[in-house]
């Protein structure tokens, strides 16, 4: 199957969060998965991300940064406009880690029919 993930991910802090924390996870559990993998990151500095960090393409969108949630709602809606027919998406946080088993888990899932499915994870806290 092929993904989606996307993140938006702005501010020093979550950057950094993201790059050493929380990318390394959604990377390892990339590994029990075929399929092209894509990945769009909404970030106010995309000069902090070095792509080949990610297991797949990436692709850095400028986000304006305003209320946090709405903010936060606006990359997932455009994120969710730029998905691909039979793509799998997943929204997730700058600072939500998963499983080895995450995607592989899903997979299973989409295979015997479902069409959506919400997953709880872990969330880092730098402090």
């Amino acid at each position: 199957m092929d993904w989606l993930i996307t993140v938006p991910c702005w501010g020093e802090k979550y950057i950094r969060q993201y790059l050493e924390v929380t990318l390394p996870t959604v990377n390892v559990a990339l590994e029990r998965i075929d399929g092209d993998i894509r990945f769009i990151v909404h970030t106010d500095r995309p000069e902090m991300f070095d792509r080949s960090a990610f297991r797949g393409s990436v692709e850095l969108r400028p986000i304006e940064i305003d209320d946090p949630y709405v903010t936060y709602g606006r990359a997932n809606r455009d994120a969710l406009k730029s998905a691909k027919h039979g793509e799998c998406v997943m929204l997730t946080g700058s600072d939500t880690i998963v499983s080895r088993e995450f995607f592989q888990c899903c997979e299973r899932r989409f295979a015997e029919g479902y069409r959506a499915i919400f997953g709880t994870a872990a969330r880092t806290i730098a402090e």
